[in-house]
């Protein structure tokens, strides 16, 4: 299995707002919507799927966009997409696409790894599928509300 799990630290929490979201005081959902689908709770995934670094992968990241893009925008479940940029991208430097993140709405994260997995960037080798990262989202603070 290629997901990768990367450690929470609680520590860094706000202790307030631990201790609202402990006590009921604060619903961790407060700012975001999510959809039951048929009695059983909806999730949101961030995924982070970095590109290969090997010679080739913008050509061909760039060869199969279209039909990339296409099964994005057609699929309900996808609440945001796009390409990740290098940090230099923004700051003068040469603008370097790096990978792509998801927000996912599913159930299950094998849910998820599935759907990534049909993906034409994944069939193809864009991206790392060694450094593939899908882990579950716990909206806290912000006003965009994901439906």
């Amino acid at each position: 299995m290629f997901t990768r799990l990367i450690p929470i630290r609680l520590q860094a929490f706000d202790s307030k707002l631990a201790l609202s979201l402990q006590r009921g005081a604060l619903s961790p959902r407060s700012n975001f919507q999510f959809r039951s689908m048929s009695n059983t709770t909806s999730h949101i995934f961030v995924v982070w799927a970095p590109d290969d670094e090997a010679p080739g992968t913008f050509e061909k990241r760039m060869s199969v966009r279209e039909e990339h893009a296409a099964r994005a925008k057609s699929d309900p479940s996808v609440r945001l997409a796009g390409p990740m940029l290098s940090p230099e991208s923004v700051t003068g430097g040469e603008r370097k696409l790096v990978g792509s993140m998801f927000l996912i709405e599913a159930t299950k994260l094998e849910d998820v790894r599935e759907k990534i997995e049909q993906d034409v960037y994944w069939k193809t080798g864009v991206w790392d599928k060694s450094k593939l990262s899908i882990l579950p989202y716990l909206p806290v603070l912000g006003t965009t509300k994901v439906v």
